[in-house]
């Protein structure tokens, strides 16, 4: 008969009845279906005089004679498993056999056959590699080396809003979980290099299984209790700090769960028993979840004003800050590691009507986090009216003209993303100042030695500029006089530094200058609890490592003239490609290449605490801003699959917090580890998202 992958019984069948008299010597103990070399079915049975007979299931005929025999072996055939060639050969199946000696049932040895396609060429193997014995001393032994297969299905599931990626981390080997789940006939094996599902997808029927090794069919390592697992290592794609790492371990009992879990916890895993035939354990569906994207809420703050009089040769010039940007986060993300979120989008409008785009904000100011209650979520906060003496935390300020030839844009709004509602200014309604100082000039230079700025290009990073003002008489006006507002800059094709990812533009070629001090100010402010350096200055900022020149200009009146504007500012960035320096993560974890005002090559890490997240910027696609709102150790990918120990606890996934200051990262709870562990991490340094993987969790 045929049974199909479901274990239903098809109606066509083949029957065989024995020759001779009633008494059948051999008689056939076991059997099961193999595969010939050319992939086609063969039936092997294991007989009472020690032989495996191989006969072809498609044969008709008045007798149906065996297509190869093996030698008698040392009792009879009890069980018969067809595997694939264990030593990983091209060919037709394995057979390993169960030999009982005597009329003792739970006493007996194992052997190897392997058929070479010839009446005669069915032989024994060694039962390991390079050894000399074909038959092991028992079965426990024999087990420990092909002990049986226990095999179910499973298919993920991603009911998220985005694409997850899975990777599989297994072993067969005894102690790393005897993991054995090779393609079959209804399924295929899992894809070394992993799968991706898209969003509210599903993807293929996969095989899982495990080798049922040790004297009580457990996993031999810590046999009878031993696990049989893999490791799935589940990854938004566009969040990476937020891979979660999960045990899918089958148990005895015939059930399949998920409850080993390391990594974050924004991303959710689930199994379900979809269906009790496809193979022993069943098919089953994992499950896998992501929180939606941060919600935007009610519209930013925008306070424009123009910076330069009436009358002033060229177009006007007007400043806006821009505040509340503010975003609702979904609860799992309160506990999480990694969002992103849209840049604010800037646009103008000739008629108050049809609007086109500017480009995008990115705030360089400290973002926090205000954590959540019950029923009152937590917030993601970008820009923030400035408060003297908060550090970092500020507006997000552009600036923006109407150029002669250029659409004359009479309304410009701000929001958060395009999901986000716009706040409007009607630019007609920003006034010329009118209370104009007489004006010389703008003092404006980087305050290094050699007066070059050197910020690290990733966006968002700073260097400071001191700036000086100027009155009629060469006079230093102090910070607070309003003439400090109306300074804005050009680059050296004369084109006004909006502070913009300008729409159409490369966002490899960005330069920004922002009067406020931001995450990354590089004057110690943020990681040494200094306050930053004396006087008035702004910070410069870019995405490119082309050597850049701008100007300062002032808004101001000058009997009538222009003032003058600053000497050019040479701004030279860097890229950095931070590495890994640690002995282990419980003695501190450091990223070195970087050239900081420490003197060492020590990169500076950014301080992630509660409410203080990270700030980052991606532009692989497009312009994203990243908040790494935690810094945890976890598991290292690299580790799996975890050995188990006979005799030793558990080993489990693991995860614990990071306490992170100044140039290290030190995991000071390693409880949850066992010795030997390994961790990966992620960190930022200068708005850089670093990924650290494999440090030994202890020293």
């Amino acid at each position: 008969m045929q049974v199909d992958g479901n274990g239903i019984v098809q109606p066509n069948w083949l029957a065989w009845a024995h020759q001779g008299t009633d008494t059948l010597i051999p008689s056939p103990l076991s059997a099961a279906f193999g595969q010939r070399q050319d992939g086609s079915p063969v039936v092997a049975f294991g007989m009472s005089d020690g032989t495996l007979q191989l006969v072809d299931p498609r044969a008709t005929g008045p007798q149906t004679n065996a297509l190869a025999v093996s030698s008698a072996g040392p009792g009879a055939i009890v069980a018969v498993n067809p595997i694939p060639r264990f030593d990983g050969t091209a060919g037709g199946a394995d057979y390993a056999v169960s030999y009982q000696q005597g009329f003792n049932v739970l006493a007996g040895t194992g052997g190897l056959l392997r058929w070479d396609g010839t009446s005669s060429g069915l032989t024994a193997q060694p039962v390991s590699a390079g050894s000399p014995n074909t038959v092991s001393p028992d079965w426990d032994s024999f087990r420990e080396w092909y002990p049986g297969i226990k095999e179910g299905r499973f298919q993920v599931i991603n009911t998220s809003g985005e694409p997850v990626t899975v990777a599989l981390q297994a072993s067969s080997s005894p102690g790393y979980g005897c993991w054995y789940a090779p393609s079959w006939a209804d399924a295929p094996a899992f894809p070394p290099g992993g799968i991706t599902v898209a969003a509210g997808q599903s993807s293929a029927i996969y095989t899982m299984g495990a080798f049922t090794a040790g004297a009580q069919g457990g996993c031999a390592a810590t046999d009878p209790t031993g696990a049989w697992l893999g490791y799935l290592a589940i990854t938004p794609v566009s969040h990476p700090a937020d891979t979660l790492l999960v045990g899918l371990q089958l148990n005895q009992n015939m059930t399949v769960d998920v409850n080993n879990q390391a990594g974050s916890s924004s991303t959710t895993v689930s199994i379900t028993n979809a269906h009790n035939q496809l193979a022993a354990f069943g098919l089953w569906t994992v499950t896998v979840g992501t929180p939606p994207a941060p919600t935007p809420q009610p519209s930013p703050a925008v306070c424009g004003s123009r910076v330069t009089p009436a009358g002033w040769p060229g177009p006007a010039v007007y400043r806006f800050d821009v505040t509340g940007a503010t975003y609702q986060l979904p609860a799992p993300y309160q506990f999480g590691n990694q969002v992103m979120v849209p840049p604010l989008l800037v646009q103008g409008s000739v008629d108050g009507n049809s609007w086109t785009s500017l480009g995008v904000l990115v705030p360089a100011t400290q973002p926090t986090v205000t954590a959540g209650s019950p029923g009152s979520p937590a917030q993601l906060t970008l820009a923030a009216p400035f408060v003297p003496g908060a550090e970092g935390i500020g507006p997000a300020t552009f600036w923006w003209e109407n150029p002669p030839g250029q659409p004359a844009y009479q309304a410009i709004r701000v929001g958060l993303g395009p999901a986000g509602v716009p706040s409007q200014v009607t630019l007609s309604d920003l006034l010329p100042p009118t209370d104009g100082t007489n004006l010389s000039g703008v003092q404006i230079a980087a305050t290094s030695s050699d007066r070059v700025a050197r910020p690290v290009d990733s966006g968002v990073d700073q260097a400071p500029l001191s700036v000086q003002v100027l009155d009629a008489e060469g006079n230093t006006l102090p910070g607070n006089d309003h003439s400090y507002k109306r300074i804005y800059y050009r680059d050296a094709s004369g084109n006004l530094v909006t502070n913009l990812f300008l729409t159409g533009a490369d966002p490899a070629g960005f330069i920004g200058v922002s009067p406020y001090a931001g995450a990354y100010p590089n004057d110690g402010s943020v990681t040494k609890g200094q306050p930053a350096v004396a006087g008035t200055y702004h910070y410069v900022s870019t995405t490119s490592t082309t050597d850049q020149m701008i100007t300062g200009y002032v808004g101001g009146a000058l009997n009538g003239g222009q003032p003058a504007p600053s000497q050019p500012i040479e701004v030279q960035a860097s890229a950095i490609a931070p590495v890994a320096s640690a002995t282990s993560a419980s003695e501190g974890i450091s990223l070195a290449g970087c050239a900081d005002f420490t003197g060492s090559s020590l990169c500076r890490l950014f301080p992630i605490s509660a409410g203080q997240p990270a700030l980052f910027l991606d532009t692989t696609d497009g312009v994203q801003i990243g908040i790494l709102t935690a810094a945890q150790a976890t598991t290292s990918l690299a580790s799996l699959p975890l050995q188990q120990s006979a005799g030793a606890p558990e080993h489990l996934l693991a995860s614990a917090p990071l306490t992170v200051s100044d140039a290290t990262a030190k995991l000071a709870d390693t409880s949850a580890f066992l010795s030997g562990d390994h961790v990966d991490t992620w960190l930022v340094a200068h708005g850089v998202l670093v990924p650290v993987v494999n440090i030994p969790a202890n020293s």
